[in-house]
């Protein structure tokens, strides 16, 4: 279905850069907390098909699983068609959208992509396109090594400092997809 709107890489940039743009600047014109959390502990978690709900830096989170259900599927079609990684537009979603705060979205984030990238190299491969192996592991080491550092230096910045880093990511990106329209 992707294929019939997006048959190409121009109509993906277009299509991507604009909605990473969205998210962009929604994160970095949003209000949030300040600060660093003084604990970085989830607590009275609780988990039911109509709400998602946890207490994190004594402020209750809640979330509708049914409304990221459907966000995440749609991005599992992108990223699976285009062979691009989930995680990079569900976390910024998740933050920018959902107001969840970044430090309890980024290991569920990281996991659902593992899960998701496993299953579709499955996937490919029962469809008769096997992944190179040697890259993928290359890949896959240096994407560890990096969630390892990044896990470790989130707690050192202000979540502040962190939605506008990732807003700026985010950002750049967007616009290297859109200026590629430019180029072409």
């Amino acid at each position: 279905m992707l294929a019939l709107y997006l048959p190409n890489p121009r109509a993906f940039k277009i299509f991507a850069g604009t909605v990473l743009l969205a998210i962009s600047l929604r994160l970095l014109f949003s209000r949030r907390s300040d600060g660093k959390p003084e604990k970085f502990e989830i607590s009275e978690a609780s988990l039911s098909f109509s709400e998602l709900r946890y207490r994190f830096d004594g402020k209750v989170y809640r979330v509708r699983p049914l409304s990221i259900a459907p966000l995440a599927y749609a991005i599992g079609v992108v990223a699976g068609a285009y062979g691009v990684g989930g995680g990079a537009f569900l976390a910024p979603v998740l933050v920018s959208f959902f107001a969840l705060p970044v430090y309890t979205i980024s290991g569920s984030v990281l996991l659902s992509t593992f899960v998701t990238s496993c299953l579709s190299a499955l996937l490919y491969s029962l469809l008769g396109y096997p992944p190179n192996l040697a890259v993928g592991l290359l890949f896959g080491l240096g994407g560890m090594a990096g969630s390892y550092a990044g896990t470790r230096a989130q707690r050192l910045f202000p979540e502040k400092a962190i939605r506008l880093i990732l807003g700026v990511i985010v950002g750049v990106l967007a616009l290297r997809y859109i200026s590629f329209l430019a180029l072409s």
